[in-house]
């Protein structure tokens, strides 16, 4: 009897820290993705080519009220979208001869290990609830993109994300 053991992704918070010259901030990875989006790619391409095939997107800090503290600007829907940019990045540059899935976590909305901060059972609901949804969609697009690079054998080749519909409006 043969059994399979799929390997998954390593701490990516942790090596930003090892490799990113950038000062600490609250969002730590996703500020590195947003100003060094190269480095985290660089991060899922080396897991991958160590054997990876499971990717977990860089999303631990990505929550709508962290967002609105520390970069207003920021969408949630675009830094969801960053997140898979960045990993479809790093995927294909690995050039893994083996399919790499990709996976999303539900991170702390508030804040990591203060429970004093912790939205109540309602908002919190609420708040999981719209990250799954853009999730899916989002996980819809990522196998719609990954179909259309699978189509084209000669490498990796990206399909437009023009037709892809607008996340739903929650």
């Amino acid at each position: 009897m043969t059994k399979t053991i799929t390997l998954l992704d390593g701490g990516l918070g942790q090596e930003l820290i090892k490799r990113s010259t950038a000062p600490p901030h609250p969002l730590w990875s996703t500020h590195v993705m947003m100003t060094e989006p190269e480095l985290v790619s660089a991060v899922h391409r080396d897991f991958c080519e160590a054997g990876a095939r499971v990717i977990c997107l860089n999303t631990y800090a990505v929550s709508r009220f962290r967002l609105n503290t520390y970069v207003p600007d920021e969408s949630l829907e675009n830094m969801l979208a960053l997140s898979h940019r960045v990993a479809a990045a790093g995927i294909e540059a690995a050039h893994c001869s083996e399919p790499v899935s990709v996976v999303a976590s539900l991170p702390p909305l508030n804040a990591s290990y203060d429970h004093t901060v912790a939205p109540n059972h309602e908002s919190a609901y609420e708040q999981y609830q719209e990250l799954i949804q853009l999730g899916r969609f989002l996980m819809h697009s990522w196998r719609i993109l990954r179909r259309g690079w699978r189509r084209k054998r000669s490498g990796f080749t990206k399909i437009s994300q023009k037709g892809l519909k607008t996340p739903p409006k929650l």
